[in-house]
């Protein structure tokens, strides 16, 4: 018998081999003479439920790790595209991107500037300057690797400028955006002839 004492002030325990006198003395010390319970050994036999809890198998709200379902997380299972789908519409989007741009050129309107357009090099910048903006997506200028800086500005001048017979409003939009100072009232074709004489357009 291993009598084990707990003392009810402060919860602390003794185990003993025999009995002790002096601690039986005492009524803050309660005994138990019950057999000591003995912990297993080794790990713990494995369960059917993962710790984490039960597996949320659900293909619209699946997610609870550890995830066993190959389409949990998604959404919406009907929304999911093959790789061929979405290459069809990554395509399609483009060719409607590039068809838009073709058109608005045709029509002698300059592009929108956006966050993403490189900053213009001055007329006498760099070649080298020239060269990284002529290559910037979006103003993909179709010029030879080693082109000079004139034939890159050229090449500007052809691709952005506003044709002879665009409206004052296009050629004064231009002609902002250029650094050119105009009056709208001073009409066509002497805005044109101030971004000419800017350099930013051929006569």
């Amino acid at each position: 018998m291993s009598p084990k004492y707990t003392s009810l002030e402060d919860g602390q325990v003794i185990e003993t081999d025999e009995p002790r006198a002096d601690l039986d003395a005492l009524a803050r010390w309660e005994r138990d003479d019950s057999p000591p319970t003995t912990a297993p050994n080794g790990p713990a036999a494995p369960g059917t439920t993962p710790v984490a809890g039960p597996v949320n198998t659900n293909p619209e709200t699946g997610g609870n790790p550890p995830l066993k379902s190959t389409s949990a997380g998604f959404s919406n299972p009907a929304e999911i595209i093959s790789s061929e789908e979405a290459q069809r519409r990554a395509e399609q989007a483009a060719a409607d991107a590039a068809a838009a741009a073709e058109a608005a050129r045709e029509e002698g309107e300059t592009p929108d500037a956006s966050d993403d357009e490189p900053e213009r090099p001055a007329l006498n910048g760099t070649t080298e300057d020239w060269a990284a903006f002529a290559k910037h997506p979006s103003i993909a200028l179709d010029v030879a690797d080693d082109a000079g800086r004139d034939a890159i500005v050229a090449a500007y001048i052809e691709k952005f400028a506003p044709a002879g017979s665009a409206s004052t409003e296009k050629w004064a939009a231009y002609a902002e955006k250029h650094g050119v100072t105009v009056d709208e009232k001073d009409g066509r074709d002497k805005i044109r002839a101030a971004v000419v004489e800017a350099g930013w357009a051929k006569a």
